[in-house]
């Protein structure tokens, strides 16, 4: 389940990351062809707002890359005269950015501005599905991120429809496209839509046989997506589309960046000293699992785990020893729909050492570790993390 959206992302991504770039800039500068349903995964999907600068219509993103004669804005090591030094001697470029030099002075100042990054056009000219049974949204927004519009999305019948803040984020794209429910999904119909590439849910790919794969085109069309690690997919979409992956990820790696120092600039402690947890609060038990993406921007951050909290699989965990997924910053999932409140209530959970300090939150379902719901927690995590009492 995705969370009801708070507010909208997409007209705020420009302010916040033009803004969080700016002041970074100024610190460093001083089967068969019978019907087919593969089975769903019954795998908790993992969860999961910066802002380069928003680009054409199709979503397509730009943001602001350092330029080759700038010390390297997120070298924290540096001499407290380190601005004075970067003039006289460019901060080496890394060797994945790209060369994006400029002598054009547009500022104040007249100093030499960095040209945008622009994705590089993906898919021209081709016709891209989008297939899935249960919810294939987190893979269509991905290729909205990379201005790729699908000539179609197949789902099934009962699936999840587009969630309130998805279709903030991307209704202009969503009117563009054209959505087929299906009682069932069979190869019929996929080859039916004459699509030169097809996205499919990653939880097919060990389902769906090698001989059918070649039916629906081959490995070099047919692409099982990741939806629990933004960059994993976007590395999987810019192969596919016989891109440099590094081309594609730099915009995103600068907004995420820029994301993680704005949250680290709003809190007052050491993210080093602070454990971090999150579990499903049921109704009997509670449950663990990967959770993907909080668990990434968590130690992204550089909270520490708490290892018990992130299991491999989904692993229920009796009341009785909820307490080994005690953190000083925990978040709960209410899956009751009771509320924190009352859960901190419970006979157990109320003498954890989080709930005490007042430092539990509420965590959405963010349904995957795409990259909107990426930006959603950490939407959230800006909120929470400021909260934090140490006492």
């Amino acid at each position: 389940m995705f969370r009801p959206s708070k507010r909208p992302l997409g007209h705020l991504r420009h302010v916040i990351v033009a803004v969080g770039l700016t002041l970074l800039a100024a610190c460093s500068n001083g089967g068969d062809d019978a019907a087919f349903e593969p089975a769903d995964s019954a795998t908790e999907s993992t969860e999961t707002d910066t802002d380069a600068t928003v680009a054409d219509d199709t979503g397509a993103r730009t943001a602001e890359q350092p330029g080759a004669d700038e010390p390297d804005e997120r070298d924290e090591t540096a001499a407290p005269d380190a601005a004075s030094a970067a003039e006289s001697e460019p901060a080496a470029v890394e060797p994945d950015q790209p060369d994006v030099t400029t002598t054009e002075a547009t500022s104040a100042t007249d100093e030499p501005v960095p040209a945008p990054v622009e994705l590089p056009p993906l898919f021209e000219g081709e016709q891209v599905a989008v297939v899935g049974s249960f919810d294939v949204w987190p893979n269509v927004g991905t290729l909205f991120e990379v201005g790729v519009v699908p000539a179609t999305i197949i789902r099934s019948e009962g699936s999840m429809p587009p969630p309130d803040y998805f279709v903030e984020e991307y209704g202009d794209q969503l009117d563009q496209v054209g959505t087929d429910l299906l009682a069932g999904l069979n190869i019929e119909v996929i080859l039916a839509q004459n699509a030169d590439r097809l996205i499919l849910q990653k939880t097919w790919e060990d389902a769906i046989p090698a001989d059918v794969i070649e039916l629906l085109g081959g490995s070099d069309n047919v692409l099982f997506l990741d939806d629990l690690d933004w960059r994993a997919a976007l590395t999987q979409v810019a192969g596919l589309a016989g891109v440099d992956p590094a081309e594609v990820l730099a915009p995103f790696e600068i907004e995420y960046r820029a994301r993680l120092d704005k949250i680290l600039a709003a809190i007052d402690h050491d993210p080093a000293d602070v454990t971090f947890s999150t579990f499903t609060w049921s109704t009997d038990t509670v449950a663990t699992s990967n959770h993907t993406t909080i668990a990434r921007a968590a130690a992204d951050l550089g909270y520490q785990l708490n290892e018990a909290a992130f299991s491999a699989d989904v692993t229920t965990v009796s009341f009785e020893r909820v307490l080994d997924l005690d953190a000083d910053v925990v978040l709960i999932q209410d899956n009751v729909g009771v509320g924190l409140d009352e859960i901190a209530q419970h006979p157990v959970w109320s003498l954890s050492e989080a709930v005490r300090s007042g430092n539990v939150f509420e965590r959405f379902a963010y349904g995957s570790g795409s990259w909107i719901e990426t930006m959603a927690l950490l939407d959230d995590l800006e909120v929470y993390l400021t909260q934090y009492d140490a006492n």
